[in-house]
């Protein structure tokens, strides 16, 4: 994973005004784009602004809590096995050695008991903290889906891993922030770049309205209250 380019405040700012333009453009983006992209764009971007908030210290806020460990653990095994799916059947996965061991992708450990599906749903989570979570994108699996992993593991675990979760929060947090930073930062390049093959022939002037978001000023912290970012490519 690379540093993120722009500060948080600024590809939060940056990522709603790609998504005001690419949402109507969804039909005529999607051809140039990889599967999810903008929709996980969206999902990114809430992840953020609730996370620099402070609402969340880790992905996964325990909606999966009403669940018996049983329903956890069903819930967490169809989970596991409908990633896996994907995985082996995207085109950025299939091919992909290192994403399919990540995930687990022709395991035969079984999913049935809380030990082994935990330690699935923890693998699709390291996944998608790690160098593959790029990747994993692009097979499709979105940030719901890792905080539903995440979620679903913890309670399958039960009291003592919630009590260890809380000790780890304050890391496990900051790298999820920083992932879904750089995520997100990639997903608005590659919007921007899909509009200029979408519109440079048909809509010349829509193109050049995704062109004007690329920030021209280096990264820098952005001063509480200061306004959006400028307009003009780099």
């Amino acid at each position: 994973m690379t540093d993120a380019k722009w500060p948080l405040d600024d590809t939060i700012r940056l990522a709603d005004r790609t998504l005001e333009l690419a949402l109507p453009d969804a039909a005529a983006l999607n051809a140039h784009l990889e599967a999810a992209t903008i929709e996980g764009l969206v999902a990114d971007s809430a992840a953020l602004r609730t996370a620099r908030d402070g609402q969340i210290n880790r992905p996964g806020r325990m909606r999966e809590a009403t669940l018996t460990q049983d329903e956890a653990v069903l819930a967490g095994a169809a989970l596991v096995e409908t990633v896996r799916f994907a995985v082996g059947r995207a085109k950025a996965g299939k091919k992909n050695a290192k994403l399919k061991a990540a995930v687990g992708v022709g395991s035969t450990a079984s999913l049935a008991g809380v030990k082994g599906s935990s330690a699935a749903l923890d693998k699709i989570v390291a996944a998608s903290e790690g160098r593959l979570a790029a990747d994993l994108r692009r097979c499709g699996v979105l940030p719901a889906m890792i905080e539903s992993a995440g979620e679903l593991s913890i309670h399958i675990t039960g009291a003592d891993r919630v009590q260890e979760a809380r000790g780890e929060a304050g890391v496990v947090g900051t790298s999820f922030k920083n992932v879904t930073l750089v995520r997100a930062i990639d997903d608005i390049d590659a919007i921007i770049a899909a509009a200029q093959l979408a519109f440079y022939k048909t809509n010349p002037a829509r193109a050049k309205l995704y062109r004007d978001l690329i920030p021209s000023h280096p990264k820098k912290a952005t001063p509480t209250g200061a306004g959006g970012t400028t307009g003009g490519a780099t």
